[in-house]
């Protein structure tokens, strides 16, 4: 199921992304210097088109679409490390 990110899923979708950044074997320093890029605030989700992909109730990957110039853009999408490969990209 995708629906619409909740504000209250803040923290559990900054943790997401740093486990699914951290899936491709980065180093330590450079996770670390990610962080505040990766971590996302109710007012991200509020502010933000923000949608998750569900699996049995839980949050298994989410994105982030900006305006910029009159257009949506990409801006970010995790998947769950163990749930990469599995098509949620792809349905996302």
């Amino acid at each position: 199921m995708i629906r619409t990110a909740k504000a209250e899923e803040d923290e559990a979708l900054s943790s997401l992304a740093m486990r699914s950044k951290a899936h491709w074997n980065y180093d330590a320093g450079f996770l670390e210097a990610c962080r505040q890029d990766l971590t996302y605030t109710q007012q991200d989700i509020s502010h933000h088109a923000v949608y998750v992909v569900e699996e049995m109730g839980q949050v298994v990957g989410f994105y982030r679409l900006e305006t910029r110039e009159n257009e949506l853009e990409l801006s970010d999408l995790f998947i769950e490390p163990s749930k990469i490969g599995q098509g949620y990209g792809k349905r996302l």
